[in-house]
């Protein structure tokens, strides 16, 4: 077994790489879960810390919520415990929901009478500008989709009775009913919108909505409740590369790489093989290079996770900041035949460092 140490600087350069999303999310109580966007169920993965969180926003590769008292928290998405960042100035309470939008801005609605308010939020240094009044009273949640369109979830003034999904003006704070023939029929304290552009919203199931109708299509639910903010987050993925095909086909992931846990790796052993190495790299070569009868798929600088005889693994770092990276693997065989030892290249995988 290898631990990932000797290569974090390999890490720090690797490429980031469109990877599949899960979600985390944070209760009024403060307890973190994750939550699988296809089935809706979810888990408890440990409590914040923090109480009377009412909201969540991915900014970088950060989680970020406000506490009732003004401070600007971190959540950890493997751990779930908040780490304090920054206290809001003036003091932004009573946040109801934050969204970042594609272009670095991180904007907070704030509970207000007679109606909500718009806010932005300097993440370093925790400064607080009034955007104006929002056109609705009671919204939950927000959100930006991938071109800036900000979404809320309006429940009404302490009623229980809104108008549903509206949009938010980021310049005026203006908000907008986006189909007033639909309401709120569902119960939704949070939005969060996918890597693909699809806008969900939770508190005890998750929803998918229709941004054009404000129709909510159940996914499911089970195993968190009253949910208050939520963001995706970039999950663990493995594909395979193989050149022009011409090294054999058995270099695998036996499990993802999973940030906190081991990564194991396979090469498949033939029955003449009496080694097999695994070499990872943070660079694919554009085009594959001649070597050992086969192709190089990786370039340099390459480390060695170890040799071994068909399975080799890799302890990866319960660290955020390396979500969404890639690690680039080839597999090496030593074969024992007639003639002599042979080296045999493999085809190659590339991981993606998620949750």
């Amino acid at each position: 077994m290898t631990r990932l140490t000797p290569l974090l600087a390999l890490l720090c350069s690797a490429p980031a790489l469109v990877a599949q999303a899960d979600i985390r999310a944070v209760s009024f109580a403060g307890t973190a879960y994750s939550i699988n966007s296809t089935t809706g169920t979810g888990a408890m993965i440990g409590p914040s810390g923090v109480t009377n969180l009412n909201s969540m926003a991915a900014f970088g590769n950060l989680l970020v919520c406000v506490s009732n008292t003004g401070m600007l928290v971190s959540i950890n998405p493997i751990t779930g415990a908040g780490t304090p960042i920054v206290a809001t100035s003036p003091a932004l309470t009573d946040v109801r929901g934050l969204a970042a939008t594609p272009f670095g801005v991180l904007y907070a609605i704030r509970n207000g009478s007679p109606m909500d308010l718009l806010y932005t939020i300097d993440v370093a240094t925790g400064a607080t500008t009034l955007i104006g009044p929002t056109s609705h009273p009671g919204l939950q949640g927000l959100a930006s989709d991938l071109i800036g369109t900000l979404y809320a979830w309006d429940v009404g003034p302490g009623t229980g009775v809104g108008v549903g999904l509206v949009t938010v003006d980021p310049v005026t704070g203006a908000s907008t009913d986006v189909n007033p023939s639909v309401g709120n029929p569902v119960d939704v304290q949070c939005l969060a919108t996918s890597p693909a552009g699809l806008l969900y919203g939770s508190r005890s199931n998750l929803y998918l909505f229709d941004v054009t109708t404000g129709v909510a299509t159940l996914i499911g639910g089970g195993g968190y409740t009253d949910v208050r903010g939520m963001e995706f987050v970039p999950a663990a993925g493995c594909t395979q590369f193989n050149g022009t095909g011409i090294n054999p086909l058995v270099c695998n992931c036996s499990t993802l790489p999973v940030l906190g846990t081991t990564w194991t790796i396979s090469v498949n052993p033939s029955s003449t093989t009496v080694l097999t190495l695994v070499f990872v790299s943070t660079i694919q070569l554009p085009f594959p290079f001649p070597l050992f009868g086969g192709e190089a798929l990786i370039a340099p600088p390459v480390a060695d996770i170890g040799a071994g005889l068909g399975t080799h693994s890799l302890v990866l770092p319960p660290d955020p900041q390396f979500s969404g990276l890639a690690l680039f693997m080839q597999g090496l065989r030593l074969e024992a035949l007639p003639a002599g030892l042979t080296i045999e290249l493999t085809n190659g995988v590339v991981g993606v460092l998620g949750f």
